[in-house]
């Protein structure tokens, strides 16, 4: 049975919160954390704050493809490829990376247009990332290439742009087409951080554990200059990673009781 997050006080209110520069948002975010007794949880941020799942292994990054919003991709804390239920948060192994290991932050992108995957990974010592390619169904990696910096959760914008978070100074940096540091975020990063659209928005939120104020937190973020706003804050104190935004839910869900 579905278990309810008591801990988690962020709605889906906070997401409309910022008005008309973030339009309305309908839909659903997942996440993985640590769980109360050890272990991992696979839960549903919103509408509900519930955990759908038990896991083994946490997850440290995500994505949805081709508007498949009942199916996540994910890479486990194993840098195996996995896939995910996200009604019922049921895991399913799909393939070790190969060639992945020992890294200091993994991101999983699935690009809006074709539905190609692809991993960023920033090696030990971080001063480099590696940019693969990887078989949804398999698992199966190819390398594409190397860009200097420690590069943390690659996400693709609906336009195609790809964003990510510069570890070496803190930073939001673009990817494609233009590889450059945009600017600062403003605070100290931490490894769970995680940058998101929702689908078909060109609004982009960092989740992020701000030592500083030593909690979860939603940020707003400016894509022209890295400056975050904050939106509210998440109610607990244990990070949460591999923030995914997906679709609403089914109305069948919906019916039960949920009314986002």
């Amino acid at each position: 049975m579905n278990r309810v997050l008591p801990a988690f006080v962020f709605s889906v209110a906070s997401l409309v919160a910022v008005g008309a520069r973030a339009g309305t948002f309908d839909g659903t975010g997942y996440a993985s954390v640590t769980g109360p007794q050890g272990g991992f949880e696979y839960v549903r941020l919103f509408p509900g704050d519930v955990v759908l799942s038990q896991m083994e292994h946490g997850l440290l990054t995500g994505a949805f493809a081709n508007g498949d919003y009942a199916t996540e991709y994910a890479i486990d804390d194993t840098y195996t490829l996995v896939r995910i239920d996200t009604a019922i948060g049921l895991v399913t192994p799909v393939g070790a990376l190969a060639g992945i290991s020992d890294a200091s932050h993994v991101s999983l992108a699935i690009a809006p247009d074709t539905g190609l995957a692809f991993a960023l990974v920033a090696q030990s010592p971080c001063t480099s990332s590696v940019l693969y390619a990887v078989d949804l169904v398999t698992g199966a990696t190819t390398l594409i290439g190397a860009a200097d910096g420690c590069m943390q959760s690659m996400v693709y914008a609906p336009d195609g742009t790809v964003y990510a978070l510069d570890r070496g100074n803190d930073n939001l940096a673009m990817l494609y087409p233009d590889a450059t540091d945009i600017g600062s975020i403003g605070f100290p990063l931490d490894d769970s951080d995680t940058l998101a659209f929702a689908p078909g928005s060109s609004s982009l939120w960092l989740f992020a554990f701000n030592p500083d104020i030593g909690t979860n937190a939603l940020y707003a973020v400016d894509v022209s200059t890295g400056t975050t706003t904050l939106i509210g804050l998440m109610g607990t104190s244990t990070p949460i990673t591999a923030v995914v935004l997906g679709g609403p839910l089914p109305d069948a869900i919906f019916a039960g009781g949920f009314d986002g």
